[in-house]
């Protein structure tokens, strides 16, 4: 089952949209410490940063290409375009009922007759500049990119073969970025099922696992349209998932992020510098984790023997 046939450290970097952007200042301050993991997983924002910091592991370098990224006009628009959307006064329209739900949708880009808010591949086109025709074999650190694969609703981890393709297939948030098609199987944001993936590491044969979270919790009591509401209640399923496994996690670390959106990019030196500081704060543990001071390998062995989970490796 596992990858590995001798102690590892695993840093797995979780889902978030422009909130994973904290996930640099936290390799910025294990590079400076020179706690260097043997193993990244990565859900969505996690697995492009982590393929990045795999591919160069120069925290400089990935720094520059990601804020490279936030600044191309596919991710512009996104920003652009849901901040647009949060200022419609949609919920007089909603309160009208279906109706109202039509309307709402028929007038957004997310219609009724659309599979996605972009119908163009904008991550495909944004990625390919660092990553076309670069395998996991091209990578300095072993890494994993964590997917949904819908048509078997099954949680899929790339470990070999394209690098590119892997990587868009975990960040493609569904509603949002257009579904991919990998050898026949239709695939989505790796968050749908495995936000933070612990369990993944674990699989792989990790016994020293730090995981950190771009999705701090959040409360939210006034919503502006119905795009808002949707996206808290989704966020709310996922957020009960990543807790659960959260816990398996030798140490969980969780900046302070919650004041930012998931399309905040343009906020990208704030949010990078709120996992730098939380990553400073918690140094310590950090180090320990990755020594196997405070294992988790005793209850991990009875979590993942009472939960029955579909999870390939590929």
């Amino acid at each position: 089952m596992g990858l590995f046939k001798k102690s590892v450290k695993t840093l797995v970097l979780g889902g978030g949209g422009a909130r994973g952007l904290c996930h640099l200042g936290v390799l910025e301050v294990l590079e400076k410490n020179n706690l260097i993991p043997d193993l990244i997983v990565g859900t969505s924002m996690g697995a492009i940063i982590g393929a990045y910091y795999a591919l160069y592991a120069d925290i400089k370098k990935v720094k520059d290409v990601v804020k490279n990224l936030t600044e191309k006009q596919g991710l512009v628009d996104i920003e652009e375009s849901f901040k647009k959307e949060e200022k419609k006064d949609a919920m007089a329209r909603l309160k009208k009922g279906i109706k109202g739900v039509r309307t709402f949708l028929a007038t957004s880009r997310l219609g009724l007759d659309k599979i996605s808010f972009f119908q163009e591949d904008i991550l495909r086109d944004e990625l390919k500049q660092e990553l076309e025709n670069k395998t996991f074999s091209d990578l300095k650190i072993k890494y994993i990119a964590v997917a949904t694969q819908l048509d078997e609703a099954k949680i899929v981890a790339f470990t070999k073969g394209d690098l590119m393709n892997s990587v868009i297939a975990s960040a493609s948030i569904p509603g949002i970025f257009l579904p991919v098609e990998i050898d026949g199987g239709i695939f989505v944001d790796g968050g749908v099922m495995s936000n933070v993936a612990v369990d993944i590491a674990y699989l792989a044969g990790s016994d020293r696992i730090m995981a950190v979270s771009a999705s701090s919790f959040r409360e939210k009591k006034d919503f502006k349209n119905g795009y808002e509401l949707l996206e808290y209640t989704m966020y709310l399923r996922a957020k009960e998932i990543e807790l659960y496994k959260e816990n398996f996690a030798d140490f969980l670390l969780e900046p302070e992020i919650k004041e930012f959106t998931w399309f905040d990019f343009s906020d990208f030196d704030n949010i990078v510098e709120k996992g730098r500081i939380k990553a400073e704060e918690h140094l310590k543990d950090i180090k320990r984790a990755f020594q196997g001071w405070n294992s988790s390998s005793k209850s991990r062995k009875i979590f993942f023997k009472t939960l029955n989970i579909n999870i390939e490796f590929r």
